[in-house]
C-alpha cells in the first residue's frame, strides 16, 4: 500500500492509535444506476463517459444534433436547452444540466439556448429527486472529484502497530465547516475512524479486565 498523505494520532486508555489518510486510487467510477446519469463526449484531452441507464440515448442525441458534428447543416443543430426539453418530454429525465470541462475540472450549468454552440455533455437526476437541479450539480461534482483523484480512504493502526481496520470511497463534503481536525470536508471520515479506534480500545480494555492480565498485556 502507498504511504498515507497524512496521519492523525488518537490517544485512548488502551494506547495510541494512528489514522492514516490515503487517496483512494482504486475508487470505482461513480454509480449512476439510480436513474441519474452523466454523458461527456470527450475531446483530445479528455475521456468520454456514458453513465446511467439513459446514457446511450443521450449520447446519440448529442452526436446527431450538436454543432460539434461537422456533418450537419446549420438548420439541423439543436441547442442544449432544446435537447434537455426533449429528454424531459420523451424520456422523463429531470434536472438536465449542460456539462463543461475547463482545465481538469468538470462543472455544469443551465443548458444553453444557443443552437450553434457545441454541446460536450449533459447530466440529469432521477425522476424522484426532490431538487433535481441540485442533485445533478452534486452528481457532476462527484464525477469531477473522481476524475481528479479526490476520493479518499483511511487505515487504522492499533497501539501494537497492527492495521485493524480500513475504509474507502469517501468524497469530501463541501458543506462541512472547517474544524482543524483534518482536511476540509473529510471530518465525517475521520469521525468514523475515531469511533473505530475508541471501540477497539474499549474491547481491549474489557478483554484485559476479564483476563486479569491488564491492558499492557494485550497491547
Amino acid at each position: 500500500m502507498l504511504a498515507p498523505f497524512d496521519k492523525i494520532a488518537i490517544t485512548t486508555p488502551a494506547g495510541t492509535y494512528v489514522i492514516g489518510l490515503h487517496y483512494d486510487l482504486d475508487a470505482a467510477v461513480p454509480d449512476y444506476t439510480d436513474d441519474g446519469g452523466f454523458v461527456y463526449l470527450g475531446d483530445t484531452r479528455t475521456i468520454s463517459a456514458q453513465l446511467g441507464d439513459a446514457a446511450h440515448d443521450v449520447a446519440a442525441l448529442l452526436q446527431r444534433h450538436s454543432a460539434t458534428n461537422d456533418s450537419l447543416w446549420e438548420h439541423q443543430h439543436r441547442s442544449a436547452a432544446a435537447i434537455a426539453r426533449y429528454l424531459r418530454l420523451a424520456h422523463g429525465l429531470t434536472g438536465v444540466q449542460q456539462v463543461h470541462h475547463n482545465g481538469d475540472r468538470y462543472h455544469c450549468e443551465e443548458p444553453s439556448t444557443n443552437r450553434h454552440a457545441g454541446i460536450d455533455g449533459l447530466a440529469w437526476s432521477p425522476a424522484d429527486a426532490p431538487q433535481p437541479a441540485d442533485y445533478t450539480r452534486g452528481l457532476v461534482a462527484t464525477y469531477d472529484a473522481w476524475a481528479n483523484g479526490e476520493v479518499y480512504g483511511y487505515t487504522l493502526t492499533a497501539p501494537d502497530d497492527r492495521e485493524i481496520h480500513s475504509c474507502w470511497d469517501f468524497y469530501t463534503d463541501p458543506d462541512e465547516p472547517f474544524t482543524g481536525d483534518g482536511p476540509l470536508g473529510l471530518g465525517y471520515m475521520i469521525r468514523e475512524a475515531r469511533a473505530e479506534a475508541y471501540n477497539d480500545a474499549a474491547t481491549r480494555i474489557a478483554q484485559a479486565n476479564t483476563a486479569g492480565a491488564g491492558v499492557i498485556g494485550l497491547i
